[in-house]
C-alpha cells in the first residue's frame, strides 16, 4: 500500500507500510481493552465493564461446558451467584464459584435465570474457542502426573483461564476492528492523521474501553457493517450495481449477526451501511440521482438484515415454547415509550415516562461516568464549521465536506437510538457509548487532520 501524498514527513518508517500500521494500531487497542493499557478510563469502570449484562453471555458458556448450546432454547441465562466475580480478579472467586455451581446441580438443581430478549448468539460464536480451550485442558489434564501443581490448577482454576483468556480474544476482535477503520483513515487521508486519530480515540474516548473485552456486548458487531461498506467503496470506487448487490448483502448479514445479540444500537450499527456512500458520493461529487438510488438499495438490504435478526428471535421464542409477539412487545414497551406498561411504577415506569428531549439532553451534557461530555467533543467541530461559514470557503475543502456527511448519517444514527429506545437509554447510562457508534471515530478524524495541517504548515 503506497503512502498517501499528503502524509507528513515523519520519522517513523513504520508508519508507511500498511500491514505494520494495521498490526501496530491492532496491539495497542488490544491492550487498551485487555489490560487498561494507553486508556483513559477508571480502573474502577474497567473492571466493572457492564458486568450486569456480561455475566448472562459468562453464564451461558459454562452452562455450555454440561448441558450443550441448545440447552434452554440457547437463550442467555444467568447464574444466580455470578455476582461474585463482579470486577473479581483473584483466581479464588473463580474455584469458590466453580464449587457453587457444581453443588447446586447436585443439590438443589437450581435453574439459571433465562433471557430472551433476543436470540443471544454471543455464545455459539465463542463456542469455537471454548471447544479448543476444552481440548487443551483435557490435554493437560491426561499428560500430567496425578496430583501434579497442573492438574489441579486445571480442575480448579480452569473457569478463571477460559474467562480470561475470552476477554483477551474479544478484546483482540475489537482491536482488529478498530485497527481496520484506521487503516482506512490511513488509505484515505494519510498515514500521519490515522496515527493522531488512533491516539486521540484510545485517549478521548475512554468508553470504548469499557466494553472492549466485554464477552456480551461483541463490540466489533458494531462497526462491521460500516467497515464492510467502507473497504469495498475504498477498493472498488466504480462500485458499480453488482458491488452495491454484495456488498450491501454482506453489510446487510453484519446487521442480522449484531441483532441476534441485542437490539441496543440498531439505528446506528444500520447507519454503518449508507455512511460510506454519503461519504464518497461528496467527496468524489456523485450527481445526486445515483447517491439516491444506491442509498435506497443499501438502506432496502440494511432494513432486511435487521429483519432477519428479528425473524431469527422470532423462531427461537415459538421453538422454545413461548409466545414470540408477548415476549416482543412486553421488550420493546419497557424499552421505548410504554404502550399499556406508561403506568408502571419504579425505574421502569419513569423511564417510560421520562421526556425524549431530556434523555437526548443528558446524554449531550453528562459524563455518564465513563467518557467527557460530548457537547465538548463536539465544541471544536461546531468551532470549525462557524470559522469555515464566516470565510466563505465551506465548499472549498471536500474531504471536509465528505467527513461532515459521514457525521451527519452518524448523528442520524444517533437520534434513532435515542428516540426508539429512549426508556433504554434513560435507565442505563452506558448507551453513551452511542455517540461512538461511530460519529465520533469520524470526528476524532476531523481533529486528527486538523492537527496534522496544523504540523505540515510549521514545517514549511
Amino acid at each position: 500500500m503506497k503512502a498517501h501524498p499528503k502524509t507528513p514527513t515523519l520519522s517513523w518508517p513504520w508508519l508507511y507500510k500498511g500491514w505494520v500500521f494495521f498490526c501496530v494500531i491492532a496491539t495497542l487497542f488490544t491492550l487498551n481493552f485487555s489490560n487498561h493499557t494507553l486508556s483513559t478510563l477508571s480502573l474502577e469502570k474497567f473492571l466493572e465493564g457492564e458486568f450486569q449484562s456480561e455475566a448472562f453471555a459468562i453464564s451461558r458458556l459454562i452452562y455450555n461446558l454440561d448441558h450443550g448450546h441448545e440447552a434452554q432454547g440457547g437463550f442467555m441465562l444467568r447464574y444466580p451467584f455470578i455476582e461474585m466475580l463482579e470486577k473479581s480478579t483473584r483466581r479464588e472467586d473463580f474455584t469458590a464459584f466453580k464449587h457453587l455451581k457444581e453443588e447446586n446441580e447436585q443439590t438443589h438443581n437450581k435453574q439459571p435465570t433465562l433471557y430472551v430478549s433476543h436470540a443471544g448468539t454471543q455464545d455459539d460464536i465463542l463456542r469455537p474457542f471454548w471447544w479448543v480451550l476444552t481440548r487443551v485442558k483435557n490435554l493437560i489434564v491426561d499428560n500430567a502426573k496425578p496430583g501434579s501443581r497442573w492438574e489441579e490448577r486445571m480442575q480448579t482454576l480452569d473457569l478463571y483461564y477460559f474467562i480470561w483468556l475470552t476477554h483477551g480474544f474479544v478484546a483482540l476482535l475489537n482491536g482488529l476492528a478498530m485497527a481496520a477503520f484506521f487503516l482506512w483513515v490511513r488509505r484515505e487521508f494519510g498515514a500521519g492523521t490515522a496515527l493522531v486519530a488512533a491516539i486521540l480515540t484510545m485517549l478521548a474516548l475512554p468508553v470504548l474501553g469499557y466494553f472492549g473485552r466485554s464477552v456480551w456486548w461483541m463490540m466489533w458487531t458494531w462497526y462491521l457493517p460500516l467497515l464492510i461498506m467502507l473497504w469495498w467503496m475504498a477498493l472498488r470506487p466504480a462500485f458499480r450495481w453488482y458491488d452495491v448487490m454484495l456488498a450491501g448483502g454482506l453489510a446487510a448479514a453484519a446487521i442480522t449477526l449484531k441483532v441476534t445479540m441485542g437490539y441496543e444500537y440498531s439505528p446506528a450499527v444500520m447507519m454503518g451501511i449508507l455512511i460510506p456512500p454519503a461519504f464518497y458520493a461528496v467527496r468524489h461529487g456523485w450527481p445526486w440521482a445515483r447517491y439516491l438510488k444506491i442509498s435506497i438499495v443499501l438502506g432496502i438490504l440494511g432494513f432486511c438484515g435487521f429483519m432477519a435478526g428479528l425473524i431469527w428471535h422470532f423462531q427461537s421464542l415459538n421453538a422454545f415454547g413461548l409466545d414470540p409477539w408477548q415476549v416482543l412487545q412486553n421488550r420493546f414497551e419497557k424499552r421505548s415509550h410504554g404502550g399499556e406498561l406508561a403506568g408502571m411504577d419504579g425505574e421502569i415506569g419513569e423511564s417510560i415516562r421520562a421526556s425524549t428531549i431530556g434523555v437526548f439532553a443528558s446524554y449531550l451534557f453528562s459524563t455518564k461516568e465513563l467518557m467527557p461530555p460530548q457537547i465538548l467533543l463536539l465544541a471544536p467541530f461546531l468551532w470549525m464549521i462557524w470559522q469555515r461559514y464566516k470565510s466563505q470557503n465551506f465548499l472549498v475543502d471536500r474531504d471536509f465536506l465528505a467527513l461532515c456527511a459521514a457525521l451527519a448519517g452518524a448523528f442520524i444514527g444517533v437520534m434513532g437510538m435515542l428516540i426508539i429506545l429512549k426508556s433504554h437509554a434513560y435507565i442505563h447510562g452506558f448507551d453513551i457509548v452511542v455517540w461512538s457508534i461511530p460519529l465520533n471515530l469520524f470526528l476524532v478524524v476531523i481533529y486528527a487532520r486538523s492537527i496534522i495541517k496544523l504540523i505540515n504548515s510549521q514545517q514549511r
